[in-house]
């Protein structure tokens, strides 16, 4: 199991999220796992989201005030997507204009509606309704970089700092 991503299912604890994924395509997907008692290895839940030929899942981010709502993003040698489910997991489908594949996902700690994701062509999308629609916001470099994670700044709406593991950060 490959593990990519993690995050805290914002009303339980207990519960994390997980994006699995390895380029052998075995295992890929969005996993629940919850605790029981000190250890987090007792109850493992797919929640179907099976990116098949695509590529891997990458990251996974979770709506704070909506937990049930999640976006996962695939990536894949340049191509892949963001999906959506708004059911925990039990369905998931395409976000309307994600493409390239997806690197990282990040909501804006400030703005709840706000989520950004790049991708390996050294994109930066933005989205104002939680992955509904997408718009391009940004390029940088001439190059494919290895980008590696994102940070949003609270108190700066606009300022983006994302980081690469070739080329050091960049800052928008």
């Amino acid at each position: 199991l490959s593990v990519l991503d993690i995050e805290f299912h914002p009303d339980s604890p207990d519960t994390l999220i997980i994006a699995s994924g390895n380029m052998f395509q075995d295992r890929t997907g969005v996993l629940k796992v919850v605790r029981n008692g000190a250890d987090y290895d007792t109850t493992w839940i797919d929640t179907d989201l099976d990116p098949g030929t695509e590529g891997m899942v990458t990251c996974v981010e979770v709506d704070p005030f909506s937990p049930d709502t999640m976006l996962a993003g695939i990536s894949a040698f340049g191509a892949g997507t963001l999906w959506k489910t708004t059911n925990g997991g039990q369905t998931w489908y395409d976000s309307p204009g994600s493409y390239h594949g997806v690197v990282s996902i990040m909501q804006h700690p400030a703005y709840p509606n706000q989520v950004v994701y790049t991708t390996p062509e050294n994109s930066l999308f933005r989205s104002y309704d939680w992955g509904e629609t997408w718009s391009e916001s940004a390029e940088w470099g001439g190059e494919r970089e290895s980008l590696s994670s994102i940070a949003m700044f609270p108190d700066y709406p606009g300022r983006i700092l994302i980081s690469s593991s070739g080329n050091g950060a960049y800052i928008s």
